[in-house]
């Protein structure tokens, strides 16, 4: 009878174990800001390096338009899909209509995607390479002298960054990404929507 109650109660403290361990996984994760959804989103995506704990995003100014300054800041409270590219570089160029069909598929999630240009030619070449492929429902934006780039210790071309809706980085992909397969909507949509900020 002893040996009985002795290991059902040594069972019950191995559970017990097990459930504190779990819960601190979870809490860890939430004290480093990541959501155990974006975690899990995460396994999917090949390339995708988390940031841990999640970084603020830097201030430096880059171009919307001909010459409108402006910072990460404007997006505040919207989750950021940040795309390094040029259009000399010929992955960005094959990646550019996934990342459009990805804009339309979280348009209403309060996600934005926000290509940044490195062209050293600026706005003007950057306007003619969205008429051209048809891509015009992205806005202009240019990082002039290629600033934001080094900043963010960004190793090549392309480059995207998931911001959060706090203006931390909790990720990116080096590389170019199929961003509107499935794998890559629901690892925007886990990190950077409005669940996984709460």
């Amino acid at each position: 009878m002893w040996k009985t109650i002795i290991g059902l109660v040594g069972g019950a403290i191995v559970i017990a174990v097990i459930v504190v361990i779990s819960r601190g996984q979870s809490s860890t994760e939430l004290a480093e800001g990541r959501s155990p959804a974006c975690s899990k989103a995460a396994n999917g995506v090949i390339g995708f390096d988390p940031m841990i704990p999640p970084k603020p995003f830097t201030t430096t100014e880059f171009i919307a338009g001909e010459a409108t300054p402006r910072t990460i800041a404007h997006y505040q409270g919207q989750g950021v899909v940040l795309n390094f590219w040029a259009t000399w570089c010929a992955p960005c160029v094959r990646e550019m209509p996934s990342l459009l069909r990805l804009k339309a598929k979280i348009a209403k999630l309060g996600i934005q995607v926000v290509p940044i240009s490195e062209d050293l030619k600026g706005a003007p070449v950057v306007s003619k390479f969205y008429a051209k492929h048809k891509l015009s429902d992205f806005e202009i934006l240019v990082d002039k002298g290629g600033k934001i780039l080094r900043t963010t210790g960004a190793r090549g071309l392309p480059t995207t960054l998931l911001i959060d809706g706090a203006g931390r980085e909790v990720g990116r992909v080096t590389g170019p990404l199929e961003w509107d397969q499935p794998p890559a909507v629901a690892l925007v949509r886990a990190c950077l929507g409005k669940k996984a900020a709460s």
